[in-house]
């Protein structure tokens, strides 16, 4: 069965649309100038899970994250079609202040980006410009709490007002999560969270991803299946610009319904 024939089959069945998700896209494409980088995408994000995005390298994944919650608009030659649905309103609407879709849909990166401030600053900031804190003593308290849910206030107490860039490559990219998650969103996106970790740390990230799910949605695109099967409900297969299948974690491992997901699963290719 040739490849372009394996493109072409519908996703018969599979979760690709749910009951009451927090988010819907529906008919999503992207374009960066001619190139035709994401195609006709139609896919639930569930209430309180973890749905992770796989795929060979190139295959859309990461552009199709960046969508929910419009990072894209930072790139001028990028043009996307389609609507994503969250809290009633289609977020691609230029009405939508993508600023503050970004407080409610927050975001970590495949390397850890801490600012060049303290360790305490990098946490504030985004509760004081979003106006979340009402003195100082009420700042203090949602900085230590958003520390203290990433597992680093124990290990950074005492260090609060050095910089955050003296932390370790784990302990920073704990400390973007905690920026992440002191304003609040509904839903988290994670680009890759911990290729740039060593095992350690990976597996510290990886617990507190899975009881961060208790209180947020998470959309994590990952190039390891093995952290894909660990952490997510739901996982999606992407192939050049295509949605392939998208199933319980289990069943894309286990019982994939296109031969597609189970050549890359099998690690065939990619």
């Amino acid at each position: 069965m040739t490849t372009e024939h394996l493109l072409n089959q519908s996703i018969t069945s599979g979760q690709a649309l749910i009951q009451n998700p927090i988010m819907s896209v529906r008919g999503l494409n992207v374009f960066y100038n001619q190139f035709h980088a994401v195609k006709n995408i139609n896919l639930d994000i569930g209430n309180q899970q973890i749905l992770a995005l796989i795929g060979p390298s190139g295959c859309g994944k990461s552009s199709f994250l960046r969508c929910l919650n419009r990072m894209n608009d930072t790139i001028s030659d990028c043009r996307i079609t389609g609507t994503i649905e969250f809290d009633n309103q289609n977020i691609l609407n230029k009405n939508i202040d993508p600023v503050y879709l970004r407080a409610r849909v927050g975001m970590v990166f495949q390397k850890a980006n801490p600012f060049p401030k303290s360790i305490f600053e990098n946490i504030a900031f985004g509760i004081k410009i979003h106006g979340l804190s009402t003195n100082n003593q009420d700042l203090e308290h949602q900085v230590k709490k958003a520390l203290d849910k990433v597992g680093l206030l124990k290990e950074v107490e005492h260090r609060l007002e050095q910089s955050a860039l003296g932390l370790s490559g784990g302990q920073q990219q704990r400390l973007c999560i905690a920026r992440a998650i002191a304003i609040n969103p509904e839903i988290i996106l994670m680009d890759e969270p911990c290729s740039a970790l060593d095992p350690i740390a990976t597996a510290k990230v990886e617990e507190l991803i899975q009881n961060l799910k208790q209180n947020f949605s998470i959309v994590m695109v990952t190039h390891s299946m093995q952290q894909a099967k660990r952490l997510a409900d739901r996982t999606a297969y992407f192939h050049i610009g295509e949605l392939i299948e998208v199933n319980e974690t289990s069943l894309i491992f286990n019982q994939p319904q296109n031969n597609l997901t189970h050549q890359y699963v099998e690690g065939k290719f990619g």
